[in-house]
């Protein structure tokens, strides 16, 4: 994994766009400038992982994996809730 990383670290300093479909939370983060979250094929977020931060309510020392907890289980409430 850390081969990996260091090649798309590599690839993303030199200027190419790279496209990372991962489950790995702490990889996204540390690789990505954009972060795009689903759940169950929904969008659910998307932006930088500042933005992603502030969309759930967050502290940036919060790690990804915390954010996307929020935010999916905000979704899935609203979902069970259905239109106001």
């Amino acid at each position: 994994q850390r081969e990996i990383a260091a090649l798309l670290t590599e690839a993303k300093a030199a200027g190419h766009a790279i496209l990372i479909s991962t489950h790995i939370l702490s990889t996204a983060a540390e690789l990505c400038d954009r972060i795009l979250i689903l759940n169950k094929v929904v969008k659910v977020a998307e932006g930088s992982l500042a933005e992603i931060h502030e969309r759930a309510h967050l502290q940036q020392e919060v790690s990804l994996d915390e954010v996307f907890l929020a935010i999916t289980e905000e979704q899935e409430e609203h979902a069970a809730t259905g239109p106001v």
